[in-house]
């Protein structure tokens, strides 16, 4: 399985993905010092270390438009709020995300609690625009998230 973590941060959900058995795992983080930090930390180091995991330092919407198409099984998708990165939360960037996306695969879109403000305020338009980019079975997830997949060729 290869998987495509949208924003690293510190690096768990990658270091999840490989100790789980995903045979590759891209991740992108647009900032340096966020990796900087997370060299830091000691529960990341795994992410540093695992050869199973590919680091970029780079924002994730400019390069996926950059990707060949059809390159993963599965999506982590945990960007920063909306003010920071308002773009990974574009039908354009949802759209990309579905062009690199085997078919049968699945994108999980970290969202928040859908009672927040920011949950009640977005949640609804971050459904239309993954439903729009072709996604289906768009169902909110227990954890604070939207499970997603792409069944279309």
């Amino acid at each position: 399985m290869s998987v495509l973590d949208t924003c690293t941060g510190l690096g768990y959900t990658a270091v999840i993905a490989a100790q789980l058995g995903a045979r590759s795992v891209v991740s992108f983080e647009r900032n340096p010092a966020v990796l900087k930090m997370a060299s830091y930390n000691p529960w990341s180091v795994e992410f540093f270390e695992n050869p199973v995991i590919e680091s970029h330092t780079a924002s994730v919407y400019d390069e996926i438009a950059k990707s060949a198409a059809v390159r993963f099984d599965a999506i982590i998708h945990d960007p920063p709020r909306f003010s920071l990165a308002g773009e990974l939360y574009s039908y354009d960037f949802y759209r990309e995300a579905y062009r690199v996306l085997r078919h049968g695969g699945k994108m999980f879109h970290y969202i928040g609690d859908p009672h927040s403000s920011f949950g009640k305020k977005h949640y609804a338009g971050i459904n239309m625009r993954l439903r729009e980019a072709g996604f289906e079975t768009v169902i909110f997830h227990k954890n604070y998230g939207i499970m997603c997949q792409k069944l279309s060729f």
